[in-house]
């Protein structure tokens, strides 16, 4: 039998707790399910990266040594291997495991949020990308072609089907030869004669 105090018992007491968390916010505050799948996630990485944590080890410390882990470790992208994390990625685990954190210290577990403490992630969102008018515009168009489909499927797939298929012919002829097909498009720069 283990001892009530062993840190086996301690991390499954964590694991409790969290589930209550959840459980509160889904029944109680009728949070949605993307949110309790991310209060989830986040509280696994965490448990993932420090396994052996106890309740009491909740200190800014203990979190500060969980975004060093978070920042260190190798994980696989694509084809290759990747290390460190945006500030946002952090910010958003903080975000999730806080709200745990700040209900603990509600509940009597904690004495405080151990975030209270802690600076807050500086979030800077460079290069943003905006959608222009073109791509507004054919973001609509492809929206009213759904919804076009799925009111008449039928009538609307024999119009696509009256527009594309006197192409067919041109499309085979550039899939099998690219050279000898007829050009569409902007006409190529003088260097690419």
């Amino acid at each position: 039998m283990r001892n009530a105090t062993s840190p086996h018992h301690r991390t499954t007491d964590l694991a409790r707790l969290h589930e209550a968390f959840v459980n509160e916010q889904r029944y109680a505050a009728r949070s949605a399910p993307a949110t309790l799948a991310a209060y989830r996630t986040s509280f696994q990485l965490f448990m993932k990266l420090l396994p052996h944590v106890t309740v009491d080890q909740l200190t800014p410390e203990t979190l500060t040594e969980f975004f060093r882990r978070l920042e260190t470790r190798r994980r696989p992208v694509g084809n290759g291997e990747r290390v460190g994390v945006m500030a946002s990625t952090v910010a958003t685990h903080r975000g999730k495991l806080g709200r745990f954190f700040s209900w603990l210290a509600a509940q009597g577990h904690l004495t405080e949020n151990p975030f209270t403490a802690m600076p807050y992630p500086r979030v800077e969102y460079e290069g943003r990308e905006y959608l222009g008018k073109a791509e507004i515009d054919n973001t609509m168009e492809l929206s009213h072609l759904v919804a076009k489909l799925l009111d008449a499927p039928i009538a609307e797939l024999d119009s696509l089907w009256q527009l594309w298929s006197p192409q067919l012919d041109a499309y085979v002829l550039r899939a099998l030869d690219p050279d000898g097909a007829p050009a569409f498009g902007a006409e190529p720069n003088e260097d690419e004669r």
